[in-house]
C-alpha cells in the first residue's frame, strides 16, 4: 500500500476521501463519519508497506486525504424534492434575507456538507444525503425566486436540492 495507490483507487471508485491505516489498509468515503476526531500526527506514523518513506496511519489511526479538483468543488442539481416536517436535509439550516442558491451552497459546503437545498426563497438546508424518504417533485414546484436573487428561480414550497460534486 502507498498513499498514491489508495488515493487513485478511491478516486476511480467515485470517492473524494482516501484514508490509509495500519500500514496496509485503504479506506474510501465521501465524508468523514462516525464522530471521527483528529489524532496526534505521532499516532499516524506507521510506514506504508509499499513505500517506507510514507506514513500510512497506525493501529486504529488513519491518515485522511481529500481530493479537490483543480477548478475547485462544483455543485450539480439533483432536482426538486418534496420536503416535510422531518426534512429532506435535516442537519443544518440557515435563513437569510439575502439568500441565493450560491449563498446556500457556500454555507453548506463550508460547514462540511455535500448537499444544499433552498426552500421558500430564504431558507437553506444542509446534509450529507437526502433523507427521511424524500421524493422527487416536478421542477415547477421549485419556482419561487430566492430573495437575494429575484431574477433567479429556485426554491418553492418544496426543496430544490443541489449536490456538491467535489470529486469530479
Amino acid at each position: 500500500m502507498t498513499v498514491a495507490i489508495c488515493q487513485s483507487y478511491c478516486l476511480s471508485n467515485g470517492f473524494n476521501f482516501a484514508g490509509v491505516e495500519d500500514g496496509n489498509e485503504c479506506w474510501c468515503s465521501n465524508s468523514i463519519q462516525n464522530g471521527a476526531s483528529a489524532a496526534s500526527s505521532s499516532d499516524c506514523s506507521t510506514q506504508c508497506q509499499g513505500n517506507a518513506n510514507e506514513k500510512c496511519g497506525g493501529g486504529w489511526r488513519i491518515n485522511i486525504y481529500q481530493y479537490i479538483p483543480p477548478n475547485g468543488p462544483r455543485w450539480s442539481s439533483v432536482g426538486c424534492y418534496v420536503d416535510a416536517n422531518n426534512r429532506a436535509l435535516p442537519n443544518y439550516a440557515e435563513s437569510s434575507s439575502s439568500m441565493t442558491t450560491e449563498v446556500c451552497q457556500s454555507f453548506c459546503g463550508n460547514a462540511g456538507y455535500s448537499y444544499a437545498g433552498t426552500e421558500d426563497g430564504n431558507e437553506c438546508w444542509c446534509a450529507n444525503s437526502i433523507q427521511n424518504g424524500a421524493t422527487q417533485a416536478s421542477s415547477a414546484d421549485c419556482s419561487t425566486p430566492c430573495v437575494g436573487n429575484s431574477g433567479g428561480a429556485y426554491p418553492g414550497s418544496k426543496d430544490f436540492i443541489a449536490q456538491l460534486m467535489n470529486w469530479l
